[in-house]
């Protein structure tokens, strides 16, 4: 397992740290937190699984209402989000942070982009990228793509982290 180091960043078509280029090989565990709260065996398993394989990183939904979910009002959220974001620190893992699933989720969205850029900032050495909003055009989502812009630029104002607006649908 390569050792964290410093903040992530493009080069070329690669990422790469201090370090230089590493390869960035992952898998989706979008209920990690949820794993966290709930079950952290779980996720010392998921982190056993990807050691094994090789993955360098997962895929982290912040928020989402399915089986799993993971909810931005619970009390203890920054524990639960520092506690794996530590986690994963501890086993040289890095992720990939997919912020709002469901605009429906997110009361106020400036403040919860605002909260991850901070906490973005904190763990720069393993967050190699977010996602701003999942599948923007779902028909569950009530996003559009200047609102979806308006966020991006808003997280890329408080963060050197790598960001992307959105997937499609």
């Amino acid at each position: 397992v390569r050792p964290l180091a410093g903040l992530i960043r493009r080069d070329g078509k690669s990422l790469a740290d201090d370090n230089g280029l590493f390869p960035s090989v992952g898998l989706s565990a979008f209920w990690y937190f949820w794993a966290i709260r709930h079950d952290e065996g779980m996720a010392d398993r998921l982190l056993d699984m990807c050691e094994q394989f090789g993955a360098t990183y997962i895929r982290i939904f912040a928020s989402h209402d399915w089986s799993g979910g993971v909810d931005v009002n619970w009390s203890d959220y920054d524990t639960v989000v520092t506690h794996g974001l530590n986690k994963l620190r501890s086993r040289n893992m890095r992720c990939q942070i997919t912020l709002i699933t469901r605009t429906f989720l997110i009361g106020n969205r400036e403040a919860h982009i605002d909260w991850w850029a901070s906490k973005a900032n904190q763990y720069g050495d393993l967050v190699s990228f977010v996602e701003i909003q999942n599948e923007f055009e779902h028909p569950d989502n009530a996003a559009n793509v200047a609102e979806v812009q308006e966020l991006t630029d808003r997280f890329a104002s408080q963060s050197n982290i790598l960001c992307a607006p959105s997937a499609p649908a």
